[in-house]
């Protein structure tokens, strides 16, 4: 394990705590609080490659994605989705047939909030969170139904996408937003059953089915644009290792099989802003993947990370995903009952691409 895959650290406004191979180091940002943006800011830029951040926020606890069930509104899912422009977290989620909650995360506050919700109960999220950045679009599947919903970010209102009238509805597949794909992007929706990929071209205002009798597992499936390679990652669910790509022209190829599970309850997977590498993190077997798209490779990250402990069961239940390009890095919304808590982590160098003016670096760190 190298020094980096061992480096966690905890950082809040003004102050850090460092944590490296088992010894604590006091880190402190000696910068006024008019030349720190924030503390999502501050602790993105101090990460290094290969290392993770505990980002203490304000809101986030386990009553606030518990409603009440004893379960969380992270279970079986595994995907938030970051607005760049507003610099604002948004996901939503249910537990097992129970009250679903619409809820962001705010950059200029540190500090988590609940939105008004307007459709029905979804079961839970699965991967049907996805956004539209340059349209400002949150896009949400509610499961078990034919429904796709549009939230937009600057009004605030909700609309109703067309039905698919497909003849068979899944109810936990993969939806990812695919800013390429026409005139002004697109929707793409995996679902297993029959194995079947969907097109909702935005521009159009209509769906198309692109491919059926694709091997995916029942359900369960997962979807994930890459912002760097310009595809969408789908496939998966029910403990099959199936993958394939969709590109901007429409090209589905199959990839070769992963060596873990993939899929709602079997993994988490994400992408790195960055390098544009897929990061898998298996249910399972408590272990890290990344996942080259480019070369369809795949390798196992050495090392204890924290997504797995304190450990649910499996091990990546109640995580969800966002990249976060405005910093390159990836927040991770863990739920447990007892460490409910949020992580970054940072897979590549380089600074991410922000929207706006960049936050000013803090003018000095001091290690002791």
């Amino acid at each position: 394990m190298d020094r980096n895959q061992r480096k966690m650290s905890t950082i809040t406004r003004g102050t850090c705590h460092l944590i490296v191979g088992g010894m604590t180091a006091a880190v402190c940002v000696l910068a006024t609080p008019s030349v720190i943006a924030s503390p999502l800011s501050d602790a993105a830029q101090q990460l290094s490659p290969g290392s993770w951040v505990e980002l203490g926020t304000q809101g986030l606890s386990p009553s606030f994605l518990d409603p009440g069930t004893g379960g969380s509104i992270t279970y079986y899912s595994d995907s938030a989705a970051w607005d760049p422009s507003s610099r604002a977290l948004f996901f939503i989620g249910a537990p097992h047939y129970e009250a679903a909650k619409f809820i962001q995360y705010k950059e200029s506050t540190n500090s988590w909030s609940s939105l008004p919700l307007t459709m029905r109960i979804p079961i839970h999220g699965y991967d049907h969170n996805t956004i539209d950045s340059t349209g400002r679009i949150l896009y949400h599947r509610v499961s078990g139904t034919d429904e796709t919903k549009a939230y937009n970010i600057d009004t605030q209102q909700w609309t109703q996408l067309p039905d698919f009238n497909s003849g068979y509805v899944q109810f936990a597949g993969g939806l990812a937003f695919f800013p390429e794909f026409g005139g002004s992007g697109s929707l793409v929706f995996a679902q297993g059953g029959l194995g079947e990929v969907h097109r909702y071209n935005v521009q159009q205002g209509t769906w198309t089915l692109l491919r059926s009798n694709l091997a995916m597992g029942n359900y369960h499936n997962f979807a994930e644009y890459n912002p760097v390679r310009k595809l969408v990652l789908f496939g998966g669910g029910e403990g099959s290792r199936n993958l394939y790509t969709i590109d901007a022209q429409g090209t589905i190829v199959t990839k070769s099989t992963a060596p873990i599970s993939l899929g709602i309850h079997d993994s988490v997977t994400t992408v790195d802003p960055i390098s544009g590498d897929y990061l898998v993190f298996s249910g399972s077997t408590s272990s890290f993947y990344i996942y080259d798209v480019a070369n369809d490779t795949w390798s196992q990250r050495a090392g204890s990370f924290p997504l797995f402990s304190p450990a649910n069961s499996p091990a990546v239940a109640g995580v969800v995903a966002a990249p976060i390009a405005t910093y390159g890095v990836v927040m991770f919304i863990k739920y447990h009952p007892n460490a409910t808590k949020v992580y970054l982590y940072k897979h590549a160098p380089g600074s991410g691409t922000p929207v706006g003016v960049r936050p000013e670096s803090p003018t000095a760190l001091a290690v002791q």
